[in-house]
C-alpha cells in the first residue's frame, strides 16, 4: 500500500500519527510498512535534516503498526498534523506550551493586566476604586432627578384632550353670522366700502308714495294671513306650512333706482342695509329709596358639571387686553377639581345669569393651622388663541383683500375655520396684495389688524367670538351731543378714585404707509388750525383714506385734559356687568359727567357682589 502524506504544520513534540478513531494499538495484529514520499510542501517551512517517523494506524477491529520514513532532497521540518479534521483531544501538561492557564490569586505587585479586585487604600495607585458618596454639587455630572412640572424640560409628553378647534384640520361646522358666506347680507352701520347692488327694502315715509286715504281700524282676524291655532278637530287635518319670506331679487342688469330723501351731509359713501332704524334708548337706572339685588354665583367644571365650592370670585376685563381674567378661593380639598392634566381645566362661572368660560391656569396654596385654601386664577377660553397654547404662523396676502377678510382668514387653518367668529365693528378698508405680513398667534394677528384701524379686541365671556371695537365710537369733542348707553343716578354710584391723566393735545397728525400703494395723509380736527402736529404714524396697512382717518382720529382723541374715575356700584339687573367701551353718564356731587368705560372688575364675597368700572372722562 502506497500512501502520500501531505504535512501542513511543523512538528512540535510527537512523531506518532494516529488515523481514525478505532481501538488502541494493543489490538493490532500484523505489521504494515508504509513508505511515503511527500511532495514539496505548499507552505513555508524551515530547512532541516531528514526525519524518521513511526506511524501507528488504528483501524476498527485490528491493530496495525506502521513505520513511515520521510525522505526529502531538501532539508525541511515535518509538520505533525493529522489529516483528519477532528480527533479525540488528549490532555497535555499546561506548563509546556499552553498560552492560557487557570488564573490564580496574585499579590498586588503582580503585573497581570486583569485580576480580582481587592480593597485598596486611596494612595495605592489604583486608577479605579469604589466611588464614595459626594455632594451633588462637587463633581457629579448626573444625579437623581427631582419631580418637576411637566413643561420644565420635556419635549414630548402624553397627549391630552385639547380644544378641537386648535389643531383639527377639519371640524364640525358651526353656525356663523350671515355675513360669513352670504352673497347678500345685513351690513354693519358704519361700513363704507360696500358696493352691493341689492339690498333689503327699508321703510319709507307713507307720505311719499301713499295714494290711499286715512286707514280705518279693522278687526285683526279680517286682515291676518294666519290666526291663533286651535286643537285638531275630529277627522283628518292637513298641515299647512307658512311660506318663508322670499329674498329680494334685483332686476335684470342690476338696474336699481335709488330714491334719496335726505340731503347730502359730508360723505359720498352709500350705506346699504337696515339703516334708519331707531337708535336704542339709553338704559335708565331709576332712583329708588332702596335697591334689592339677589346675587347668584356658581362655579363648576365644564366637562362634568361638578360644582366647585368657591368662597370668593373675582372677574375682570380691560381695553388693554382681549381676555377676561379671574381668580377664586376654594378649599384645599377641592384642588383635584382644578388640577392641570396637563392642559388647564375649563370651568363655567355664572354671575347673576351671565355665563363665563374660564381656564384654571395657575394655583397658589395657603395652608395654615386649621385652614387650607387654594387660590386659582386664569383667563377666559380666548386664551386658546394666544401664546402658550396657539402656534405662531406667518401670514400674508397674495391678493388684494379687505382688512375684515384678512381677520377672518386669521381664524382659519388651511382655509378651514377653527370655530371662532369675528364681530368686526371698526372701519373696513382695502389692503393691496403684499401689504399684509405678520408672524404670530391668532390673537396677535387680530390685535395687529385692530390696531391699524384704531380699534382693540374684546373676547366674549362664554361664546367663541372676538369683537373688534373702536377706541372711540364717538370722538371726545362729540360726547356732549352723543347718546349715552347707561345713565346712572347719583345715589347708586360710589366714586372710589379720581386720577388725572392729562395728555398732550394735538389737532393734526400724518399717517404714512410703507408700500408702493401706501398713503401719506394728514388727519386734522375739523374747525381747528391744525398747527399742533402729533408724532407721525407709520403703518404698512395705511393704504386707504378710510383707514388713515380712523387711525389719525384715534391719535388725536387720546390727547387733552382727562381723568380716570373709578365708580363702584352693585350689579343691577338693568345694567349687568358694564363692559369696556360703553358710554356712561353719571352724577356726583351735583355734577353730571360722561365718559367711556375702560376696565371692569367684579368681586363677589358671599353674599355681596360689586363691580368697579374705570371711566375716561374729559375735563
Amino acid at each position: 500500500m502506497s500512501v502520500d502524506l501531505r504535512l501542513h504544520r511543523a512538528l512540535d513534540r510527537s512523531t506518532h500519527l494516529v488515523f481514525g478513531r478505532g481501538p488502541s494499538p494493543d489490538d493490532f495484529v500484523g505489521h504494515i510498512v508504509v513508505v511515503a514520499v511527500a511532495p514539496a510542501p505548499a507552505v513555508r517551512m524551515s530547512v532541516g535534516a531528514a526525519y524518521a517517523t513511526a506511524v501507528a494506524v488504528l483501524a476498527p477491529g485490528a491493530a496495525i503498526a506502521i513505520r513511515a520514513e520521510y525522505r526529502s532532497e531538501v532539508e525541511r521540518p515535518l509538520v505533525g498534523v493529522a489529516r483528519d479534521r477532528a480527533q479525540v483531544a488528549q490532555a497535555y501538561l499546561s506548563s509546556q506550551t499552553e498560552r492560557f492557564q487557570q488564573a490564580v490569586s496574585a499579590t498586588h505587585s503582580t503585573r497581570t493586566r486583569y485580576q480580582s479586585a481587592a480593597l485598596r487604600t486611596a494612595f495605592a495607585g489604583a486608577a479605579f476604586q469604589d466611588a464614595a458618596p459626594a455632594a451633588c454639587g462637587l463633581a457629579g455630572v448626573f444625579q437623581a432627578s427631582a419631580p418637576m412640572f411637566a413643561d420644565a424640560a420635556a419635549s414630548w409628553q402624553d397627549a391630552a384632550s385639547s380644544h378641537q378647534v386648535l389643531a383639527s384640520r377639519f371640524g364640525e361646522a358651526q353656525a356663523a353670522s350671515s355675513h360669513v358666506g352670504g352673497r347678500w347680507q345685513d351690513t354693519i352701520r358704519y361700513l363704507r366700502a360696500v358696493t352691493t347692488a341689492a339690498q333689503e327694502a327699508i321703510a319709507r315715509a307713507m307720505a311719499i308714495r301713499q295714494h290711499a286715504g286715512p286707514a280705518q281700524q279693522i278687526l285683526l282676524r279680517q286682515a291676518g294671513r294666519w290666526q291663533d291655532a286651535w286643537g285638531p278637530r275630529p277627522g283628518r287635518t292637513a298641515v299647512v306650512v307658512p311660506p318663508t319670506p322670499g329674498r329680494y331679487i334685483p332686476p335684470p342688469g342690476n338696474a336699481v333706482d335709488l330714491l334719496f330723501d335726505t340731503l347730502l351731509t359730508r360723505s359720498t359713501h352709500l350705506i346699504f342695509g337696515r339703516d334708519g332704524l331707531p337708535v336704542p334708548a339709553p338704559i335708565l337706572v331709576p332712583v329708588l329709596e332702596a335697591y334689592y339685588v339677589f346675587n347668584t354665583i356658581t362655579l363648576a367644571r365644564a366637562d362634568s358639571g361638578v360644582e366647585i365650592p368657591a368662597r370668593g370670585l373675582a372677574v375682570g376685563i380691560s381695553r388693554d387686553g382681549p381676555h377676561w381674567t379671574w381668580s377664586a378661593v376654594i378649599p384645599g380639598g377641592a384642588r383635584a377639581l382644578v388640577a392641570r392634566n396637563p392642559d388647564p381645566v375649563e370651568l363655567i362661572a355664572v354671575v347673576n345669569g351671565l355665563e363665563m368660560r374660564l381656564l384654571a391656569e395657575n394655583s397658589e396654596r395657603d395652608r395654615r393651622h386649621g385652614a387650607d385654601w387654594l387660590r386659582v386664577s386664569g383667563r377666559s377660553r380666548s386664551a386658546w388663541l394666544s401664546e402658550q397654547y396657539a402656534p405662531k404662523e406667518a401670514r400674508s396676502n397674495l391678493t388684494a383683500l379687505n382688512a375684515q377678510q384678512l381677520a377672518d382668514a386669521v381664524l382659519t387653518v388651511n382655509g378651514v375655520s377653527i370655530g371662532w367668529a369675528l364681530d368686526w365693528q371698526i372701519v373696513d378698508w382695502l389692503v393691496p396684495a403684499g401689504a399684509w405680513s405678520h408672524y404670530g398667534t391668532h390673537m396677535e394677528a387680530l390685535a395687529r389688524l385692530a390696531e391699524a384701524g384704531g380699534g382693540y379686541l374684546q373676547a366674549d365671556p362664554a361664546a367663541q367670538r372676538i369683537a373688534v371695537l373702536p377706541h372711540y365710537p364717538a370722538l371726545p369733542w362729540h360726547w356732549p351731543s352723543a347718546t349715552p348707553d347707561i345713565v346712572l343716578p347719583e345715589d347708586i354710584v360710589e366714586v372710589e378714585r379720581t386720577l388725572t391723566a392729562d395728555q398732550p393735545e394735538y389737532n393734526a397728525v400724518y399717517v404714512i404707509g410703507q408700500s408702493a400703494a401706501g398713503r401719506r395723509d394728514r388727519v386734522l380736527r375739523a374747525g381747528s388750525a391744525a398747527d399742533r402736529l402729533a408724532p407721525q404714524v407709520v403703518d404698512a396697512l395705511a393704504t386707504d383714506p378710510i383707514m388713515t382717518r380712523a387711525r389719525g382720529g384715534t391719535v388725536l382723541a387720546e390727547g387733552g385734559a382727562q381723568s380716570r374715575i373709578s365708580l363702584r356700584l352693585p350689579v343691577l339687573p338693568e345694567t349687568g356687568l358694564i363692559l369696556p367701551g360703553r358710554m356712561i353718564e353719571y352724577s356726583a356731587e351735583g355734577i353730571t359727567r360722561r365718559g367711556l368705560t375702560r376696565s371692569l372688575q367684579g368681586e363677589w364675597s358671599h353674599p355681596e357682589l360689586w363691580q368697579t368700572v374705570e371711566i375716561e372722562v374729559r375735563d
